[in-house]
């Protein structure tokens, strides 16, 4: 479903299309194809590269990438990354967002530790 989704969906931004590539690339590595995994993830970290290069101030798609980087197994970049998004927008700044970015810590090394 998330496969076609991704195909026939008009998204409104490459950073919706790649966090729904994100969603297919987790659902895809929870039920064991890695490389359909890695493959989804590859293409989502794509489209977050520029988004994060034309928005170098825009934490969630940090976030984002160091998801994506996580999925391909690039560990230290996507623990990096994830700071990153934190300095962007800490709790301290944003309670609403900050936590949330905190969260995706705990995300990245849970990924990270499954491989």
């Amino acid at each position: 479903m998330l496969q076609a989704r991704l195909a026939q969906f008009d998204f409104h931004s490459d950073y919706e299309k790649a966090a729904e590539q994100l969603r297919l690339a987790s659902t895809q590595r929870v039920a064991g194809d890695i490389a359909g995994a890695k493959a989804a993830a590859e293409q989502a970290r794509n489209a977050l590269e520029l988004v994060c290069k034309n928005q170098p101030d825009n934490a969630a798609a940090w976030a984002r990438l160091a998801e994506a980087n996580a999925l391909i197994g690039e560990r230290d970049l996507a623990l990096k990354q994830t700071t990153r998004s934190i300095m962007f927008l800490p709790s301290a700044k944003d309670p609403m967002v900050g936590p949330a970015l905190e969260a995706y810590v705990a995300l990245i090394q849970t990924i990270c530790r499954r491989d």
